[in-house]
């Protein structure tokens, strides 16, 4: 004869007066007064086993735990999961950084968040945009030599149809003259 108590002491008595009351591996005890066996259930029973070690087993999906028969269960017998002794993986994604919990192994094809496909792919770093002028290097180039042949600043601009200003800054930071000839 065996029938399910909960695990709360009775409240009627001190607990001084108690007798000393053991549960095995199992969650059965033996009650001192009439040597009958009792099943405690306890909100967390001490035979929390996660996987098949031993004679229980538990679900790493709802956390329900029971004897084992022989053999590997295909499903939980209380939640229904497939899954029941392999643990859940969290993934993030790469692109959005959004964190789930995923029953596949792999992870799923597109993010749950963003829908992307490459979510395990990191995002390429960007280079800064530089704007080059690849004419500067020319004009540079054509202005240096006409002041190196002899030229002055005005001549220059006028040839080359520039502003003044603009052929004398030239000629003073590349040619490191304080003041070039007009």
């Amino acid at each position: 004869m065996s029938r399910d108590i909960s695990a709360e002491p009775n409240e009627a008595m001190a607990p001084e007066e108690l007798p000393e009351i053991t549960v095995n591996e199992n969650n059965v005890c033996i009650c001192p007064y009439c040597t009958g066996t009792f099943r405690v259930n306890t909100p967390n029973p001490r035979n929390d086993k996660l996987s098949e070690g031993g004679d229980g087993l538990r679900c790493t999906k709802c956390g329900h735990t029971w004897k084992n028969r022989g053999g590997t269960p295909k499903k939980c017998p209380k939640c229904g999961s497939y899954r029941w002794n392999v643990e859940d993986t969290q993934f993030e994604c790469q692109k959005c950084h959004h964190v789930w919990t995923s029953s596949t192994a792999d992870g799923p094809q597109r993010c749950p968040s963003c829908r992307t496909y490459d979510w395990r792919i990191p995002p390429a770093v960007k280079e800064p945009v530089t704007f080059h002028q690849p004419h500067e290097n020319t004009l540079r180039r054509w202005v240096c030599e006409k002041y190196d042949a002899g030229m002055g600043v005005l001549d220059i601009a006028q040839e080359l149809k520039l502003p003044v200003l603009k052929v004398m800054n030239l000629v003073r930071t590349y040619r490191e003259v304080e003041m070039p000839r007009f």
